[in-house]
Formats: C-alpha cells, sequence, structure tokens
C-alpha cells in the first residue's frame, strides 16, 4: 500500500479511536443508488414550468425551485415525491459509513439512505 495512504488511513483510524471522526456525505454517495442528482430535479420542475433549463446558469438553477414552489406548491411537492418516491436501495459505501461508527455525519444529501442504512448495518464497528 502506498505509504500516503497509509498516512491517511492511519489519520482515520486515530480520528476514529480518538471520537473525532467527521464523515462528510456528499450527492456522490447517493448516486451510486442512482438517486437523480439536483440537475435533473430541476429539470423535471424546469419542464412544470414550460422552462428549458438546458440554457440556463447555475445560478438560475437555483431559483427555478423557487419559482415552481410560488406558482404551485402542489405541483411543486408532486415533481418531488415523483423524483424522490422510489425504493432506492442504500450502497456499499452507506454501509461502511456507518459501520466507521463515525461521531458525526454530516450530509447535503436530501435521501435517507444514510439513516436506511444504520438499520441495515446495526453497531458492528470495523475500525478499531
Amino acid at each position: 500500500m502506498n505509504s500516503n495512504y497509509k498516512n491517511i488511513l492511519n489519520k482515520i483510524i486515530n480520528a476514529n479511536n480518538d471520537s473525532k471522526l467527521v464523515i462528510f456525505v456528499g450527492s456522490g454517495i447517493s448516486r451510486n443508488s442512482n438517486i437523480p442528482g439536483w440537475g435533473y430535479l430541476v429539470k423535471k420542475m424546469g419542464e412544470s414550468l414550460e422552462i428549458n433549463v438546458d440554457d440556463l446558469s447555475s445560478d438560475d438553477y437555483l431559483k427555478i425551485p423557487q419559482m415552481l414552489f410560488d406558482k404551485s406548491p402542489d405541483e411543486y411537492k408532486k415533481v418531488l415525491n415523483e423524483v424522490l418516491n422510489n425504493d432506492y436501495e442504500t450502497n456499499q459505501l452507506d454501509d461502511l459509513i456507518i459501520k466507521l461508527q463515525p461521531d458525526h455525519i454530516i450530509t447535503t444529501n436530501y435521501d435517507t439512505l444514510i439513516e436506511q442504512s444504520i438499520n441495515n448495518v446495526g453497531s458492528e464497528k470495523i475500525i478499531k
């Protein structure tokens, strides 16, 4: 194993042993479970507003959900439910994060895969 990786692994183990391990979970983890990303969700909301989001800037992407909510809260909820209310399965990374038993998990994700993984994995700790 590369010595740089060994150093990183040792830091993770030490942080975990010292109860200082914090894991940040971003959308890449959920993408492994085929959960649509932010762009897909905004595109679906844009379709409800009859707006082609392909030509919009990333700043405009932040405006589309608010525009749909302001126009029709019911349509906003409908799009969210259509995109997000599926039976997504946790993936190996979700389970590994839980097995590490970090002191904190920070996420910006709108799914509940980490919470589901807690139920799947239990409390077995793999790094000691």
